[in-house]
């Protein structure tokens, strides 16, 4: 970079951080954070997502076998299923997944502000009048 480029990244560091520090202070964010600690938080909850790991795992390794093991196979992915459906049944899972959700749509409605700033155009479709919008107000 030579001295205007690296005097007009500074700019743009200091405008990303003012963003970050807006993106923390959101509900989405908070509500997310909050969530995400609460599932990690639950010890019976992540005994479950360890058990699904392993079944993860020893899928993973009998579909790279040289010889694969039909059965394993199978068993694998029913068991996996089942402890999908038993950590889903967790209002603390529940919760978690919707509120990562609602966080990503927030960054995907960030990005698209960003996007327009930059090319005019929003990839979400916005045309610049906010009227017929349902996503930043």
């Amino acid at each position: 970079f030579n001295k205007r480029e690296e005097i007009q990244m500074d700019q743009i560091r200091q405008t990303v951080a003012m963003l970050g520090e807006q993106i923390r202070q959101s509900n989405a964010y908070r509500e997310y954070v909050e969530a995400d600690a609460l599932y990690h938080a639950d010890a019976p909850l992540q005994a479950l997502v360890g058990e699904f790991n392993k079944a993860r795992q020893t899928l993973m390794d009998e579909r790279s076998a040289g010889e694969k093991d039909m059965a394993k196979i199978e068993q694998a992915q029913k068991s996996m299923q089942e402890l999908y459906d038993r950590i889903m049944k967790s209002e603390v899972a529940q919760a978690a997944v919707q509120k990562q959700a609602a966080y990503d749509k927030f960054l995907q409605q960030v990005y698209n502000l960003i996007n327009f700033e930059i090319n005019g155009e929003d990839a979400g479709g916005c045309s610049g009048g906010c009227a017929s919008c349902s996503g930043c107000h």
